[in-house]
């Protein structure tokens, strides 16, 4: 998994989305050299579902439940604390609360007819590299869950309602996603992908659980961006110019914001 993230010769959808807010914010992420990651509460939860449902036999290796309340406001509290993480290593520390929800989300999974469909005999977390044949560029993906023609991909919101995903699909690229994922099958010579879905898991109880089938217009206008954001890409890189966000004018017609020159 970590080769896969610090990988930088090829671009994910993750960067092309840091691209689309701004070359600029790409390159300080991506190619400064500067390493600013860190997960957030909600990267972590999200990283450790995706491993119980999707790589159960991983889990144990990656993470480690703090079953015991340490009173780390006394010098005892704090020694069996900081040993209980030494102990842990290089594994991910999850408290109970969040192991539970985990355990929640699964078992509301296991229950679903649909995303049992799409997750039983799937291949999952595989890795696809390839370089754009129009661009040169090198790109990678690592979808959820292939079922010989079908991919699902696994997600958490706050609100898993048609308004919510709809949003979302926009905010986080899941159009785009789902169009490089089928390149990138085509390319490694894993078949056409037939369908995109995603399953979507509420982050609160009752931890309810949806899935949407992204309809091929989606699919179009994610290949549109992906041809989009690979020029602009391929630009920067060979110039070695990176530029910081654009000046224009801002207007509001027909209930929509655009942008002027």
């Amino acid at each position: 998994m970590s080769d896969y993230l610090s990988n930088k010769n090829y671009v994910s959808r993750s960067g092309l989305m840091d691209l689309n807010r701004c070359p600029e914010y790409f390159y300080h992420r991506h190619l400064s050299g500067i390493n600013e990651e860190s997960s957030t509460k909600a990267m972590k939860f999200g990283s450790a579902l995706h491993t119980y449902v999707l790589e159960p036999e991983q889990f144990r290796d990656r993470y480690v439940v703090l079953e015991n309340k340490f009173d780390k406001r006394t010098k005892k509290g704090k020694e069996d604390y900081e040993k209980f993480v030494e102990e842990a290593g290089d594994r991910i520390v999850l408290d109970l609360y969040e192991y539970e929800d985990i355990l929640s989300i699964s078992n509301k999974i296991k229950a679903h007819d649909t995303a049992c469909l799409l997750l039983g005999g799937a291949v999952c977390e595989k890795e696809l590299y390839w370089v754009d044949e129009e661009t040169g560029v090198k790109c990678k993906c690592k979808p959820d869950a292939i079922n010989r023609t079908v991919v699902a991909d696994l997600k958490t919101a706050n609100d898993i309602s048609l308004r919510g995903i709809r949003n979302s699909i926009f905010s986080y690229g899941y159009a785009l996603q789902a169009a490089m994922i089928r390149e990138g099958m085509r390319a490694n010579n894993l078949g056409e992908m037939s369908s995109f879905w995603l399953i979507v898991a509420e982050k609160t109880a009752p931890f309810s659980i949806a899935t949407y089938k992204l309809g091929e217009d989606f699919l179009e206008f994610g290949l549109a961006e992906f041809r989009r954001l690979l020029v602009i890409y391929k630009g920067c890189l060979e110039e070695n110019i990176w530029p910081g966000p654009q000046t224009c004018e801002i207007s509001f017609r027909n209930n929509k914001i655009e942008l002027g020159a």
